[in-house]
Parts: C-alpha cells; sequence; structure tokens
C-alpha cells in the first residue's frame, strides 16, 4: 500500500500524480495503485489486462476522481516523471495550474493515446535506469539476503515481499527498491 505495484516508488511521494484501477485477479476485482498514469498503462500492457474504473488523483483537492472526466495538464515544467501529467476535477484549476507551470490540457483519452504511444521508450529508460540499481541490488542480496525462490514480475511485487517476509533483514528505502530491481530482473 505504500509502494508502486509496478516500479515500486512510494505512492505517498507521487500522490499528486497517482492513479488506481480495478484489476481482476482469479474472477475477483482488486484495486491497484499506481505512482503514475505510466505505470497504470505497463501493468495493463504487461499483464495483458483492461484498465478498469480508472481513477487518478484531484492535484488540488488530493482525493481519488474518476480520469475519464478530469482535465490532465501534461509536459508541464512541474517536476515528476519524463512527462509530468497533472490531474484535475475542475477545468479552471487545470488551467490555473497551466499558466503557471506550462504544458498543454488534454482530457483521459488524449493522455492515454500519448501515454500509450511514449510507453515503450519510457520503459526502456525506467529499465536502464532500473538495471543500475539491480547491479547494487544483487551485492546486497548476495551478503544481506536468504535465497529467495519466488519470482516476480514488477519491482513494486518484490518490494512488497521483501517488506513482507524480511529474507534480507531491516534495509533501508534505497536497498529494498535496489534488491527489488535485482529480484525482477534475475
Amino acid at each position: 500500500k505504500e509502494f508502486c505495484v509496478v516500479c515500486g516508488m512510494s505512492l505517498i511521494k507521487f500522490y499528486k500524480t497517482s492513479h488506481a484501477s480495478d484489476y481482476d485477479v482469479n474472477g475477483k476485482d482488486e484495486t491497484h495503485q499506481y505512482c503514475s498514469i505510466h505505470c497504470m498503462f505497463e501493468e495493463a500492457m504487461s499483464e495483458k489486462v483492461e484498465i478498469k474504473n480508472p481513477k487518478v488523483v484531484d492535484a488540488k483537492t488530493l482525493k481519488f476522481i474518476d480520469s475519464k472526466n478530469a482535465f490532465y495538464v501534461y509536459g508541464s515544467n512541474k517536476p515528476m516523471a519524463t512527462v509530468s501529467s497533472y490531474a484535475f476535477e475542475n477545468e479552471d484549476d487545470a488551467k490555473e495550474f497551466k499558466n503557471n507551470f506550462g504544458g498543454e490540457i488534454l482530457s483521459f483519452g488524449e493522455i492515454s493515446k500519448k501515454v500509450e504511444e511514449s510507453l515503450a521508450d519510457d520503459i526502456a529508460l525506467i529499465d536502464k535506469r532500473q538495471k543500475m540499481a539491480a547491479l547494487k541490488g544483487e551485492e546486497i542480496y548476495k551478503a544481506s539476503c536468504a535465497d529467495i525462490k519466488e519470482k516476480f514480475s514488477t519491482s513494486g511485487r518484490a518490494k512488497a515481499y521483501l517488506i513482507k517476509n524480511k529474507p534480507c533483514g531491516d534495509l533501508n528505502l534505497q536497498e529494498l527498491s535496489q534488491v527489488a530491481h535485482y529480484l525482477k530482473r534475475r
């Protein structure tokens, strides 16, 4: 619940860009929360599932709203990820944000198309960063962890396993991320 299920980033730190979607797990819907729209689309793509009932945090009120009714400011100079995307329930709030930080106002359909078009390139860039962290994670794993047989499709799932089961003892957040990136790749 503290980390994005896909990349393992802090949901608290990236709360203003958080998204959520219902996800079918063995015939039952569960809600997955993500640090960004990118991770929501990445999970849908990698797991070959449909994004259902997408929600996004309104960057002004900090409450989840229906993504399909949100006004996204895409490409602002407000720091976030490769390309920023902040959502607002109220169009006037989106316009004010755009006036302060730049970008363009898009609907969910429009931003979805942009995310899908750039997803492969974004994944490659993120993967390159995570590979570097995974090298350090391998060192930590070999020095501090009990043997882990489980396989992980995402760094977020590996991180959740490490926190719950503590096979490496108590690691700090950076070490947890590094080991999680390593476990995803091995």
